[in-house]
């Protein structure tokens, strides 16, 4: 009970920093009256962002920084925003259609892996001539991260021309880009991160939210506390991505794999990140087609989330063997020992196989 986090660091003289998110996928914000939360005692700066257009409901439209959490709380519910709400997809089904609303305007909705989606048709050749041919299609959901501590930290100019942010972050390095808005040199801002309660690849880079503290800092002269509320860690902490996996599986009778072939797709939102799944890994596969495609949605970024695109995979993968297994009437162990060529799995299957 020891350990501190960037949750409980407290600095003398702290202010507090929260935000106004929208809660439509997609908007353009047409004005923003903090006009009311000016007036509210102990209110320290505001910041609004009329004109911008939001991509994803969680998205930030104005930020506070009050003298306590009591009067950040009272500045947020008294701010007033007005909305054109836009189109907008928010499931990888409704943004693979054709005239489904672009997140960014230079991009297709989907877009395909370096191979596009084509494929390889020696493998399709290959599934067609096989003696034992299973297919199917598996979904998987989108998951977001949710880390014990939740993202952010607490920044505080350190009186020497310099600062220091307590963040939970998995890579105190990335901050480096920071410096700028904390309006010091990049050599004098210090990042500390003693104890971190959970991270799991969703916190390797700062957040936009990050940046806002950081200025806040700044502009105050004074340490701010901006680690963000559960709600928020749901729709902008970052997420692993779905899956829609068509899978085909051919071999032979005696149960050695010949080909795979399918495509996938998922939605990583609004990230840059893709959405791929990992589902022709483990087994020796002579002949594989298995485009990937990653669809833009109107939700919150996609981020890694421990071995990206594995659980999607291998869910689906492990399914589609059981299908041929039981198509082939042959034993589940048995084919996976013939087309996994990995020696540790295998003494690893015979072992598991053996206690169970």
């Amino acid at each position: 009970g020891t350990a501190k986090y960037a949750m409980d660091r407290y600095p003398d003289r702290v202010a507090w920093a929260g935000f106004v998110t929208s809660p439509h996928a997609h908007a353009k914000v047409l004005a923003v009256d903090a006009s009311q939360a000016e007036l509210l005692p102990g209110v320290l700066s505001i910041q609004t962002r009329e004109g911008t257009r939001v991509t994803y409901a969680g998205q930030y439209v104005a930020a506070v920084c009050a003298e306590s959490r009591e009067a950040l709380d009272d500045a947020l519910h008294a701010i007033r925003v007005e909305y054109e709400v836009l189109p907008h997809t928010v499931s990888t089904d409704a943004g693979r259609a054709p005239d489904a609303p672009r997140v960014d305007p230079a991009r297709a909705p989907v877009s395909w892996g370096r191979r596009g989606d084509g494929g390889n048709p020696r493998a399709k050749e290959a599934l067609s001539r096989s003696a034992v041919q299973v297919s199917g299609t598996w979904r998987t959901q989108t998951q977001t991260h949710s880390c014990m501590e939740p993202h952010g930290g607490v920044w505080a100019p350190d009186g020497q021309g310099g600062a220091v942010v307590w963040a939970s972050t998995q890579s105190t390095s990335s901050y480096r880009g920071l410096a700028s808005a904390a309006g010091v040199p990049q050599g004098r801002l210090r990042v500390l991160t003693p104890h971190m309660g959970g991270g799991f690849g969703s916190k390797l880079q700062p957040h936009p939210f990050d940046r806002v503290a950081a200025g806040f800092a700044k502009q105050l002269q004074r340490p701010v506390h901006c680690l963000l509320p559960r709600r928020l860690e749901h729709q902008t902490g970052g997420c692993r991505p779905d899956s829609i996996q068509e899978m085909a599986l051919g071999g032979r009778a005696d149960g050695t794999f010949e080909a795979i072939v399918g495509r996938t797709f998922g939605t990583a939102g609004n990230g840059g990140g893709g959405a791929g799944c990992a589902n022709t890994r483990v087994y020796r596969f002579p002949q594989v087609s298995m485009p990937q495609a990653t669809v833009s949605t109107f939700t919150g970024r996609g981020l890694p989330f421990r071995a990206p695109g594995h659980p999607q995979g291998l869910f689906a993968l492990e399914g589609l063997v059981e299908l041929f297994c039981h198509e082939a009437k042959l034993d589940p162990l048995a084919v996976r020992l013939k087309n996994d060529p990995h020696p540790v799995r295998q003494a690893q299957w015979r072992l598991g196989a053996d206690r169970i």
